[in-house]
């Protein structure tokens, strides 16, 4: 089973495109995570509905990740999952950004092991 990451920032509706992309065009069973680094708790509210509605794993960052830029942002909540979720693990991860789609037929086992060290 593959793990896909995602950092939701917002436009909670890219997760459920996400999900209809990965549902036709993924040929491996997966588990879609979706991260929420939002501080605006009416956005946080609709991407954890989103999540629930889809069977989405939905998981919040604590509030004091660094968000004194948006590159600096982006890093901390890379790391901070990294750290929490994936450090300690052996399993396949894709982390995408959360506006990336599939837009063709695409076997993640066979191209994690291709790039594997």
């Amino acid at each position: 089973m593959i793990k896909i990451y995602t950092a939701a920032v917002n436009r909670p509706d890219f997760i459920d495109l996400q999900k209809k992309c990965f549902d036709k065009f993924l040929k491996n069973k997966y588990q879609f995570i979706v991260i929420d680094d939002l501080i605006e708790r009416k956005m946080t509210k609709e991407i954890e509905i989103v999540c629930k509605n889809n069977n989405i794993t939905y998981i919040k960052t604590p509030d004091n990740l660094d968000h004194t830029n948006p590159m600096i942002a982006c890093w901390s909540v890379l790391q901070w999952t990294y750290d929490n979720f994936i450090k300690n693990t052996n399993d396949k991860i894709i982390f995408l950004d959360s506006d990336m789609f599939l837009f063709d037929y695409f076997d993640a086992e066979k191209y994690i092991n291709f790039c594997s060290f």
